[in-house]
């Protein structure tokens, strides 16, 4: 029988192991503006299931505050409800996710460089804004923190951003196959470029926090990624 799970730990329970993935188109109301994207999430079957529909609940109480939002978000619900309906374990379709994000399966090694690429994309991309000056000091960063570090590459990911899931969720994968090391070089080559501007938004501070501790990087490894 074919084994029906790729071998790294789910990112939202950390007990089973990754047994399906979901992509949940979303939208967003601010008065006259509107926000559209989704959250390609990955994870056993019983917590896809549940962030299927808790990101499902979350539009049925503030997705609707705009013309458009009131148009779309009815059918992203009513989509989001059925989804989670017939959430089915599909190996095939978790091991393209992982593909997209540069993460081997479990018996390969890691591409460090690649997976940084990935969060930095993920970071990048987290509030839906992909801006081109962002993906500039994310490149011009790069070399100076990883070996090996190719632009042409690093773009390549960001343009494909849409199929990596949210930086969290990657970094809940890869907790438990980085090296401590690893999981602090790419820790600061994000905290790098959340400062690039010389200032770290309280979103980013948020986001970067999380993502350090779905890394399981202690206190000290923050204040040693941060020096």
């Amino acid at each position: 029988m074919a084994q029906e799970y790729v071998a790294y730990k789910c990112p939202y329970c950390r007990v089973n192991y990754l047994e399906t993935t979901a992509k949940l188109p979303y939208v967003r109301g601010f008065l006259l503006a509107y926000q559209h994207g989704h959250r390609q999430l990955v994870g056993c079957k019983r917590c896809v299931r549940s962030e299927l529909l808790k990101e499902t609940g979350k539009s049925a109480l503030i997705g609707w505050f705009s013309p458009t939002a009131l148009v779309l978000n009815p059918l992203f619900i009513v989509y989001g409800i059925g989804r989670s309906l017939f959430v089915r374990t599909n190996v095939d379709a978790v091991r393209n996710v992982l593909k997209e994000a540069g993460i081997q399966e479990p018996s390969e090694p890691l591409n460090l460089v690649q997976i940084a690429y990935s969060l930095a994309a993920s970071m990048i991309a987290a509030d839906k804004k992909v801006l081109p000056e962002e993906i500039a000091v994310a490149a011009e960063i790069g070399p100076r923190i990883l070996e090996s570090f190719d632009a042409a590459e690093f773009r390549k990911t960001v343009d494909n951003h849409k199929s990596l899931p949210e930086p969290a969720e990657l970094a809940g994968i890869l907790r438990e196959v980085l090296t401590d090391d690893g999981k602090v070089l790419i820790y600061r080559y994000l905290l790098a470029i959340a400062q690039a501007d010389g200032e770290v938004s309280q979103e980013e501070q948020v986001l970067l926090a999380t993502v350090a501790h779905k890394l399981g990087l202690a206190t000290e490894g923050e204040q040693k990624a941060a020096a």
